[in-house]
């Protein structure tokens, strides 16, 4: 995965920041990163069950992430920021 803040251009359309997600013991998504912006071409690879498919049901947010931030065109994924607090 990328870092976020290491692209220069055009503001990304997607954000995810220390994204974490578990299932039980299993620790699916561990801290993970990346951004997309406009025109990008990105691919997500890795061997079954590394978490690719709940890194994208978070994004589209039919499973909530258990910590970390997405966002899509700047606005939060699962929930609003209300009195600086984060409400689903």
């Amino acid at each position: 995965m990328n870092d976020p803040t290491a692209r220069s251009g055009s503001e990304p359309v997607m954000v995810a920041t220390d994204v974490r997600k578990r299932f039980g013991d299993k620790e699916v998504l561990r801290g993970v990163s990346t951004s997309i912006r406009p025109g990008e071409i990105t691919t997500l690879i890795g061997p079954s069950g590394s978490g690719k498919t709940t890194l994208l049901r978070c994004i589209n947010w039919l499973e909530a992430a258990d910590s970390g931030d997405i966002t899509v065109n700047g606005r939060p994924v699962g929930y609003e920021v209300v009195r600086g607090r984060k409400v689903r």
